[in-house]
């Protein structure tokens, strides 16, 4: 922590988002600053999104890769579980929150279907659906029922409230892809890693 002002990355990133600037460029400003502390080398993606950014929208939820709620999205489009990855690791790299999926003042496209679909309810997990429902529908536009439930597989998000349906729901609505086939949702846990 730097003795002065133990958050200067997030203060900049708020004076900035005030302006009206495009958090996006923000970021991008500030990312240098936050990679030259030396404290983040060792410390999570997860925390240096939280505590130094001031990055809210990512949810800490098991820490070890098993629940999906801290999904953010590579410079390589991918999914990746904040929790499991190094601030170093992405040092150099852009990384996408939830916070930079929307245009100022709306929603984005998998946000709005969440809503509209109803797959949001306590919310915790959320965020990470989405930016996991993001990176499936920017490699694959027109997924099928079962690469929706094979993505949400393997990037390890649940959900203890909604069910499933909506959420696959909602990734059809935004594919384009129908809602005229029955739904039968089943997850294939494996090794033990779905939180049993």
């Amino acid at each position: 922590t730097i003795a002065e002002d133990p958050f200067p990355v997030a203060d900049g990133l708020l004076e900035g988002l005030a302006k009206g600037d495009d958090l996006a460029d923000v970021l991008g400003v500030h990312r240098s600053t936050l990679f030259r502390n030396q404290k983040l080398y060792r410390e999570g993606g997860f925390e240096a999104l939280r505590d130094e950014l001031g990055l809210y929208g990512t949810k800490r939820g098991c820490t070890s890769g098993a629940c999906g709620v801290c999904t953010v999205q590579g410079d390589d489009g991918e999914a990746v579980l904040s929790c499991l990855s190094l601030a170093d690791d992405w040092d150099g790299r852009a990384v996408t929150t939830i916070e930079g999926i929307a245009p100022v003042g709306g929603l984005h496209p998998v946000q709005e279907a969440f809503l509209e679909h109803g797959a949001v309810q306590c919310g915790f997990c959320t965020p990470g659906f989405i930016m996991s429902a993001k990176a499936l529908l920017d490699a694959n536009p027109h997924p099928s029922d079962e690469e929706i439930k094979n993505h949400l597989t393997s990037t390890r998000n649940l959900c203890r409230c909604t069910g499933y349906i909506q959420i696959i729901d909602s990734i059809k609505a935004v594919s384009g892809c129908g809602e005229d086939e029955p739904h039968v949702v089943a997850f294939k846990a494996e090794d033990g890693d779905r939180g049993e």
